[in-house]
């Protein structure tokens, strides 16, 4: 903690030079996709090095320099869409049910509007992720799928549902703790 504070300071005053800050990781470190069961538990120390080593992390095979191209940020734009209240709900509800039409997923939400699933439906669709099939029927039906790319992300947002399910608690907490220490801007 001592070290982050550190950094902080020296990022601050304008001594600590900025490229040197995020090393890249060498994508052979990179558990394989939908592999999560490869990254280290939390508090796991297995690829860190002992305490008062001398040894260092990885070489930086990629330096990030200011200013970021945060427009064209892969990841950025991918977080973008999965950052709203609904897309991530959908690609669950999907996922553990394959087909649904379009009153089913309404109705498993509970509390979208209609007008709100389908805008997200159509991101998701615009995006690859779900796919929109139509039958030509009175009334009409429309089912709605995820798609191979969606499937292969479905296991990183389960474990990122098990991560919240496990520290909702605490982080509610911190919540309430800021809260009362934070004067309120009414």
């Amino acid at each position: 903690m001592k070290k982050i504070t550190e950094k902080n300071t020296l990022l601050a005053t304008g001594e600590l030079d900025t490229t040197t800050l995020t090393p890249g990781f060498p994508t052979s470190s990179l558990p394989a996709a939908g592999s999560i069961s490869s990254i280290p538990a939390a508090g796991s120390t297995s690829s860190l090095p002992a305490a008062g080593s001398t040894s260092s992390l990885p070489a930086a095979t990629t330096t990030l320099t200011p200013p970021f191209d945060a427009v064209n940020c892969p990841v950025r734009q991918v977080l973008d869409r999965f950052g709203d209240k609904w897309s991530i709900l959908v690609i669950i509800l999907l996922g553990d049910r394959g087909k649904l039409r379009f009153n089913e997923l309404s109705n498993a939400i509970g509390d979208i509007s209609q007008k709100m699933l389908t805008v997200t439906l159509r991101s998701l669709e615009a995006d690859g992720l779900v796919t929109r099939k139509m039958y030509p029927e009175i009334p009409p039906r429309v089912e709605y799928q995820l798609t191979g790319m969606a499937q292969s992300l479905l296991p990183l947002i389960k474990e990122m549902v098990k991560w919240a399910d496990a520290n909702i608690e605490e982080i509610q907490d911190n919540r309430r703790r800021n809260a009362e220490r934070s004067p309120s801007k009414t």
